[in-house]
Parts: structure tokens; C-alpha cells; sequence
């Protein structure tokens, strides 16, 4: 892999960590407001789109994902993925924290997988 494509890729990688971090506060003050109007909130669908809270950064991290995919087409279904719901009923809290912590592990895993490449 040439160094320049590895830093321009770790780059992205960077804003897509910062963008999520900038996203869960959004998604996080999104959800107060639904749960002062219902307390007990769950997320009951296991399939289909995803319900996204953070409507600040949610498009600006689906164009770096593209992006991503691009430069590292060999891991675009990692890029892509989303975490399993497996049909429980999650609360609306950690719901918005699974979906952080799943693209989290994603950007960890990708970041990984550069330094090695460059070794």
C-alpha cells in the first residue's frame, strides 16, 4: 500500500472518529428530548434502515464511509456494517450507545489493519 494513499486514509479515518464523537452528543441530546416526552422509549425494530438521532453528522460520516470504501474496497463490508439487534427490545439510550460503540470498534479495527500495512 503507498504511504500517501495510507495517510490520506488515515485521515478520514480521523474525522470519521471525530464526526462520531460529535454524533453521539447530538444523538444523546436528541434522545432527552424524546424521553421527556416518553420515559421508557424502546427501539423495537430489528430490521430495515437504521433510526439515526444524529442528524447533525450522520450524512457527513455516510460520505466518508463511501469514501473509505473506496480506498479500501476490500473492506467495504466492514465499513458498511451495522451492529446486531437481534430483536430485543433495546432501550432508546443504548441503542444510540451501540451504534456508537460498534462504528467506534469499526474505525479501531480499520486503524489497525493500516499499521499493519505499513510494517
Amino acid at each position: 500500500m503507498e504511504k500517501q494513499l495510507v495517510l490520506s486514509t488515515q485521515q478520514m479515518l480521523n474525522v470519521w472518529s471525530s464526526l462520531l464523537k460529535l454524533g453521539i452528543i447530538n444523538a444523546n441530546d436528541t434522545v432527552d428530548e424524546i424521553l421527556k416526552r416518553d420515559p421508557d422509549k424502546k427501539i423495537h425494530r430489528t430490521n430495515g434502515p437504521p433510526i439515526v438521532y444524529d442528524r447533525l453528522t450522520s450524512q457527513s460520516q455516510i460520505e466518508i464511509q463511501a469514501q473509505l470504501c473506496k480506498l479500501m474496497p476490500e473492506h467495504t463490508d466492514v465499513i458498511n456494517s451495522e451492529p446486531a439487534l437481534t430483536g430485543y427490545n433495546w432501550k432508546i439510550k443504548d441503542y444510540v450507545e451501540l451504534y456508537y460503540n460498534h462504528y467506534n470498534l469499526v474505525i479501531i479495527k480499520l486503524k489497525e489493519t493500516l499499521c499493519n500495512a505499513i510494517v
